[in-house]
């Protein structure tokens, strides 16, 4: 009986193992992961040169990985028993509270928050002196973390743990007293911090919620010396849901996706749009709805990454142009600051370098603001 038990057990996990190989070995290879926002290795070329040196294996073994048939699902069983099972407190860096997914960012780099600095600083003196210059930071999803105790409690039905407390943070007090020191001195701060809390972000994402961010443009008019409030009743809503924000693939699954909004009037329809990623286009709308069903749906604000853009409002004839030097969070603001300007230029200086920006800014009187989150000051090396 028991010889024949052992016979079972090898049998079933020889077809097991050779059911796999021959279903990884002729399942299609996929090009991109959604969930993940990344594209998968694909089988690299063999050559006598890198295999002897390894690196035919190294890139083979990472091919498997990624191709791997049923890969999405033994994703989510890990996820799952590393929160339920063995009480991981985050798990790819990740964690949630009360359903909204939290990216570990820490500790406070001093030297990316001293070189985002030193980059600003050299915008600056090459572009920028003499004319008003503002910057800002704006706070991750963490920071709005009650770091009391007050969250900690555990849900029993959905078995989800909210040590609040417990999670490392960035210290941001310090990152603001790096930037007010660093930073050109004629380069005035607007602090947004008091403006934002965990409502005005994604639950699956960490990006903010442009419906939420009447508080934000006020703040950001009432400092740039512009006498108008911003109304959102003058806005119509579009919507488009699931969303499925960037933490919601990194946690394989286990969150619950959002409704993404966009605010649209006569503005942003009457909007010229031009950038240097779809070059002698004239007809871009600002908001790129074929982006929603893309790799990410947050696309649908300015077409994602883009190194320069540019808006014209031909409803203000004010001559006042704004350049915006920003991360991805600008994207879904600039429409919402055009009513005041005749024109925003969008700079986003991960995909450009400083010595190109003359080539198609005319640097004269316009109003500077600079806008980075602390996600992106804190890995600062990807500015250029």
């Amino acid at each position: 009986m028991k010889n024949k038990n052992e016979k079972i057990v090898t049998i079933s996990f020889l077809i097991l193992l050779f059911g796999l190989f021959f279903a990884n070995l002729f399942s299609p290879d996929q090009e991109l992961s959604y969930s993940e926002r990344r594209r998968l290795a694909q089988l690299p070329k063999l050559s006598v040169k890198e295999v002897f040196n390894a690196e035919y294996m190294k890139a083979f073994d990472k091919y498997a990985t990624d191709q791997f048939i049923g890969r999405e699902p033994f994703r989510g069983v890990k996820t799952f028993v590393d929160r339920n099972i063995f009480l991981k407190r985050d798990t790819n860096r990740l964690f949630q509270v009360d359903g909204s997914v939290f990216s570990i960012e820490y500790p406070l780099h001093e030297d990316k928050v001293l070189n985002l600095c030193g980059k600003l600083g050299a915008l600056y003196d090459r572009y920028l002196d003499g004319m008003n210059v503002y910057y800002t930071v704006i706070p991750d999803k963490n920071y709005h973390l009650p770091a009391d105790g007050s969250g900690l409690r555990m849900d029993t039905n959905s078995m989800e743990r909210t040590h609040t407390d417990m999670y490392l943070r960035m210290d941001y007090e310090r990152l603001e007293e790096l930037m007010l020191a660093n930073m050109p001195s004629e380069a005035k701060y607007i602090d947004l911090f008091g403006t934002l809390s965990l409502s005005n972000y994604y639950m699956s994402d960490g990006h903010w919620r442009q419906e939420t961010l009447k508080p934000v443009v006020d703040k950001l008019y009432g400092e740039l010396g512009i006498s108008m409030t911003f109304d959102p009743s003058q806005y119509e809503e579009r919507s488009y849901e699931p969303f499925y924000g960037a933490y919601y693939g990194q946690l394989a699954g286990m969150a619950k996706p959002d409704t993404i909004i966009w605010l649209e009037n006569y503005i942003t329809r009457d909007a010229i749009v031009t950038s240097l990623g779809h070059p002698g286009r004239e007809d871009l709308p600002i908001y790129y709805e074929e982006g929603l069903k893309g790799m990410d749906a947050y696309d649908v604000f300015l077409y994602g990454a883009q190194p320069l853009i540019t808006l014209d409002n031909p409803h203000n004839t004010s001559g006042r142009e704004l350049i915006l030097v920003r991360d991805s969070f600008g994207s879904s603001i600039a429409p919402l600051l055009l009513e005041a300007y005749s024109r925003i230029i969008i700079v986003d200086l991960r995909y450009i370098t400083q010595e190109l920006l003359a080539d198609y800014i005319t640097f004269e009187n316009q109003d500077v603001l600079c806008m980075f989150s602390t996600i992106i000051i804190n890995n600062s090396d990807i500015i250029r």
